[in-house]
């Protein structure tokens, strides 16, 4: 993550609840307490619920549409957390010119984006939902393939906008 070409730099600070495959057929992760899926007030408790969902409580398997939950996660936070008012669309860009955003377009390209994630979320809400009459047309607990299904799904549609460069 830290390297030069890419112009980020990343610092994970919490692995304490990371799940990871060291390359030699084994998967490493820390156990979940039940108390976890029993929290309220903030949408990160949801996201475990809804991931316990999507996998089952097997947290061996590697699940792609956990990671899409947890960036629909991060979409929420960017937007919401901090009461920050929608940028002006006057106002100018503060991205370096070779990319030539504006706080604006950068705003409604996360709008989108959270958008667009909140379609695999709430199928996935809707796989666990009641089923009211005889009829199954969907196996309990399995999303319908609406929106993204893993982050590569993500790149791939921040790449189709331009907003991202696939080279």
């Amino acid at each position: 993550m830290d390297h030069p070409s890419a112009g980020v730099k990343a610092t994970i600070i919490d692995l304490g609840l990371s799940r990871m495959d060291d390359g030699e057929d084994d998967t490493h992760w820390t156990p979940f307490d039940e108390e976890i899926f029993e929290g309220e007030g903030d949408y990160q408790f949801d996201v475990y619920r809804l991931m316990r969902q999507n996998n089952g409580n097997n947290w061996e398997a590697f699940r792609p549409l956990t990671n899409v939950l947890w960036l629909h996660y991060l979409t929420l936070k960017l937007l919401n957390s901090k009461h920050l008012r929608p940028p002006s669309a006057s106002r100018k860009s503060a991205a370096p010119a070779a990319l030539g955003y504006s706080e604006r377009e950068c705003y409604e390209c996360l709008l989108e984006m959270e958008s667009l994630l909140a379609t695999s979320v709430d199928a996935l809400k809707k796989a666990a939902a009641p089923r009211k009459g005889r009829r199954r047309t969907q196996a309990s607990g399995h999303a319908a393939a609406a929106g993204p299904q893993h982050a590569g799904d993500v790149l791939e549609c921040g790449v189709e906008r331009g907003w991202v460069n696939a080279s």
